[in-house]
């Protein structure tokens, strides 16, 4: 088993400890596009990845795998065909042991059904996950890397003339990701105009023709990247001060990151600047968080807000925003990677 890979199952000890538990079992969720998939901290605790129904127990000095698949595990992990599906945990009769809270509710029924008292976690998990080792870095690397080369091919073209509404765009943009040979982070968001101003503003027929936000991101080996830029395929000079303004309130956020800073001072000093030209109403204090954690998934610890504080190897969002309903929105948002100071992944 792998040094890392142990010193993961030994942080999933003290959570067991600490709360006097069994054990934990995960459990993989159902997609409707992927059928089962396996979930985020079973492939981080197992290092075990398939689209089969899967499960994965952990105890002080057990780990079970449950699956139908012929994928082979890692030393020391055990291995059980998942022939009656739940009907293998009845041996945990008794037991108190944690599960996700994302777990289906007809499974927690049929655990306690069994007799075994359930625990919710909260994200004791996923804090886990928030320090990044060097393996894991390099993945986010090259998914950065790739981000940042498809977008520079984009804006070599003429936007107006090659694309001509939003879906085009969404969908040359999932073309290019796969081509790389990487999969998409999620659903690519492009919003053209006003319709720029939804966060999650989802592409449509909607003609190209004054100014376009894209959020997009590619998954290499697992692991995923987060970027966003604004920029104008006309002029247009209210829209120009408001990117400016974004841009520079993102460079001066990035400049003070540092181990040990403070979501709250970040926070603070972005609505200092807003407020200064006159976009505090409309930014993304108002909206959403400065930042998110991104990994393994494209949200996770640590949310960049209330009183976070950062830590040497996390990797995170900074994306400030402003949205105007009838102007439309400005975000720019890049991935970090956080040492003595700032590195962007997506520069």
């Amino acid at each position: 088993m792998k040094y890392v890979l142990k010193c993961r199952l030994k942080s999933v000890e003290k959570i067991i400890k600490k709360k006097n538990l069994d054990g934990i079992l995960l459990f993989s969720r159902y997609s409707p596009t992927e059928s089962w998939t396996t979930t985020p901290n079973i492939f981080y605790f197992s290092d075990f990845y398939d689209n089969w129904f899967s499960a994965l127990l952990l105890m002080e000095r057990k780990r079970i795998i449950y699956t139908s698949s012929d994928k082979k595990v890692l030393p020391g992990f055990e291995k059980e065909a998942w022939k009656k599906k739940l009907e293998n945990l009845r041996k945990l009769k008794g037991m108190k042991i944690g599960i996700e809270k994302q777990t289906a509710f007809g499974i927690v029924k049929r655990l306690k059904r069994f007799g075994i008292k359930t625990v919710l976690l909260e994200d004791e998990l996923e804090k886990i996950r928030m320090i990044k080792d060097d393996e894991e870095i390099r993945k986010i690397k090259n998914a950065g890397k790739t981000t940042k080369k498809i977008f520079n091919e984009l804006i070599e073209k003429n936007i107006k003339q090659k694309f001509k509404t939003e879906l085009d765009l969404k969908e040359w943009i999932i073309k290019k990701i796969f081509e790389s040979g990487m999969t998409t982070s999620f659903t690519p968001l492009v919003g053209s105009g006003p319709h720029s101003a939804e966060i999650h503003a989802s592409a449509g027929q909607r003609k190209i023709k004054d100014h376009i936000l894209l959020d997009f991101g590619c998954c290499y080996e697992h692991y995923r990247s987060d970027f966003s830029r604004t920029f104008l395929i006309r002029k247009n000079k209210n829209l120009e001060k408001i990117i400016d303004a974004v841009s520079e309130v993102q460079k001066e956020i990035i400049d003070v990151l540092e181990p040990g800073v403070s979501s709250k001072l970040l926070f603070d000093l972005a609505r200092k600047k807003f407020k200064k030209v006159g976009l505090e109403k409309k930014s993304f204090l108002n909206y959403h968080a400065l930042g998110h954690g991104v990994g393994l998934e494209i949200h996770e610890p640590p949310r960049i807000d209330g009183d976070t504080k950062l830590e040497k190897n996390m990797v995170f969002t900074i994306e400030p925003a402003v949205y105007d309903k009838k102007l439309g929105g400005v975000r720019i948002e890049d991935t970090i990677l956080l040492k003595n100071n700032a590195k962007i992944l997506t520069k």
